[in-house]
């Protein structure tokens, strides 16, 4: 979905919207198809300052498993401030943020340093990046680590996505966005034409 301030209900129209101009076919809000989004850890609200300001302090032992990250302080604050938010009742993704916004941002809500903060991100996305290795047997990854980096969308790709999804993925705001539509689009009159 396009992320933004907007109502979910003013999204897909503009969805729609773009799918007419795009493909020259009428397009109907109602057949724009909401992404479900679930949480990766766990539901518990945004832990307080100081919680945070103790776990960017301390060094994160990056052997440990799942269970241990996903009841991580900064884990979930990383989740639940900044990959999503709340919209009508149900999760949604956040507008993107550059890393520096996001140090910034743990720096103000833990009171920490933002070197500090810069540190125990990189260890933090680290962390997740091993788990997520160690865990390729599962189709589940957390939060996508810093395997594989697309500057230009500035996503980041685990181990375990495919090549021919990240095609169709160049943006980080999810499948049914006109960036994607406009991508997918092209790439298929390139491939009509022996170009792709």
């Amino acid at each position: 979905m396009i992320s933004g301030d907007g109502r979910l209900e003013l999204q897909e129209q503009q969805v729609a919207q773009v799918a007419r101009d795009i493909f020259g076919t009428a397009f109907t809000p109602d057949q724009v198809n909401n992404e479900t989004l679930t949480r990766s850890f766990s539901n518990a609200p945004v832990p307080p300052s100081e919680t945070l300001r103790a776990a960017v302090l301390a060094p994160i032992d990056s052997q440990l498993g799942p269970d241990s990250m996903t009841s991580y302080p900064t884990a979930i604050w990383l989740e639940s401030r900044i990959a999503l938010a709340e919209k009508e009742g149900q999760l949604v993704r956040n507008s993107p943020m550059t890393f520096g916004e996001i140090t910034e941002t743990l720096a103000a809500d833990s009171g920490s340093a933002t070197e500090d903060c810069e540190k125990h991100l990189v260890d933090l996305m680290h962390w997740i990046r091993l788990v997520n290795e160690r865990n390729q047997d599962s189709r589940y990854t957390y939060l996508e680590s810093p395997l594989l980096f697309d500057p230009t969308s500035g996503q980041f790709f685990s181990a375990q996505t495919s090549e021919g999804t990240k095609l169709t993925r160049l943006g980080s705001e999810g499948r049914s966005t006109s960036t994607t539509i406009t991508a997918f689009s092209i790439l298929s009159r390139l491939a009509e034409h022996g170009s792709c």
